[in-house]
């Protein structure tokens, strides 16, 4: 498992989560974000909207490239300023928080 971390602008916050829906990436948390840096930093980071999505997403560790790449390119995080994702390895997970983030129903 990793831990898919995608900061973009929050507007475009809905499009990423359907995508992340399509490719059945089911489990994420969204935190909201506002930008502290002066303006002259933005713009060199071409950063320049300051509201931003930071989405938490569990994702298997096999499906992770591909995933990145449809990101990268139905999103165009390859022009400056549209947004950036990376994954973190998870190194270990108990069975219980395991089957709670791949949705499954916890037995009595």
């Amino acid at each position: 498992m990793k831990i898919l971390i995608t900061i973009i602008d929050r507007k475009m916050c809905t499009r990423v989560l359907k995508m992340f829906e399509e490719q059945n990436v089911n489990f994420n948390t969204i935190v909201h974000g506002k930008g502290s840096a002066n303006s002259e930093l933005l713009q060199y980071f071409g950063l320049a909207e300051t509201e931003k999505s930071v989405i938490f997403s569990i994702v298997p560790k096999q499906e992770t490239p591909a995933l990145l790449g449809k990101i990268y390119e139905l999103f165009e995080f390859s022009r400056r300023g549209t947004g950036v994702a990376f994954t973190i390895p998870v190194k270990s997970i108990g069975k219980k928080t395991l089957s709670l983030l791949k949705g499954e129903k916890m037995e009595e």
